[in-house]
């Protein structure tokens, strides 16, 4: 049981005496409907609350709203770029340069790059793989389509290794264009089926099953480079006629 002890003084009992030195302020909003129906002396200071916010930092719920709302990651990717600010910042960068692409595609190529500098201990501050050097890699794959993604990542191995060419530079002269070519991919599927002799009739029960292993054997075959789409529709005509 709660008893009350005393009763709440007013402002004489606690010997309240205004401070003379500090005049009195008035915080308003100029943003708000009833700014606009308030009259204030002239004499009065006013704290407005539209300066005020423009001087606080943004809040880490904010920001990862922000970063939801700009970018279109999952929560646990946007949890990182808040918790990695480097991160965060070769993001914008790069996506900056390039922005006909999805912010997902270069955090994905991002997430490749981290991947292959963690085995060399290195982080992505001190790499050697610049925004402007992904942006062209990305642009290779996704905007040219010169390029696979696997040779994307076989480039920036490459290149975190310590090839100092220019990644367009390497699809040139190594010859890693990507294969969209209907008759060089009909040759690479004739040397699988010629390597795998019985796989036709071991598989024949279940043609999905031989397809996607036959793509997987051509794209290996054909290192990488190999366009998925045109593979499938290859292999799948190939068994259609």
């Amino acid at each position: 049981v709660t008893y009350p002890i005393r009763e709440k003084g007013e402002g004489s009992d606690y010997r309240f005496i205004p401070e003379p030195d500090l005049p009195p302020i008035w915080v308003i909003d100029s943003e708000s409907r009833e700014f606009h129906e308030v009259s204030l002396e002239q004499s009065v200071d006013c704290v407005d609350l539209v300066d005020v916010r423009k001087l606080m930092v943004e809040l880490p719920s904010q920001k990862r709203e922000r970063l939801l709302r700009t970018y279109g990651l999952r929560i646990e990717e946007t949890e990182n770029l808040l918790t990695k600010e480097y991160l965060l910042s070769y993001l914008k960068i790069t996506t900056e340069l390039e922005p006909k692409i999805s912010p997902k595609i270069i955090y994905q190529w991002m997430g490749w790059l981290v991947g292959i500098l963690a085995e060399r201990n290195e982080n992505l501050g001190d790499s050697r793989v610049t925004h402007s050097v992904l942006h062209q890699l990305i642009k290779l794959c996704h905007v040219d389509n010169k390029i696979t993604s696997k040779t994307g990542i076989a480039i920036l191995q490459a290149i975190v290794d310590g090839d100092d060419r220019e990644p367009d530079r390497i699809v040139e002269e190594d010859s890693l264009h990507r294969i969209t070519d209907t008759q060089e991919i009909l040759k690479l599927l004739d040397k699988v089926l010629q390597q795998n002799p019985g796989i036709i009739d071991k598989l024949s029960a279940d043609r999905n099953q031989l397809i996607d292993i036959l793509k997987g054997r051509v794209m290996k075959e054909s290192k990488g480079r190999g366009d998925a789409r045109v593979v499938i529709r290859v292999v799948r005509e190939y068994f259609d006629s």
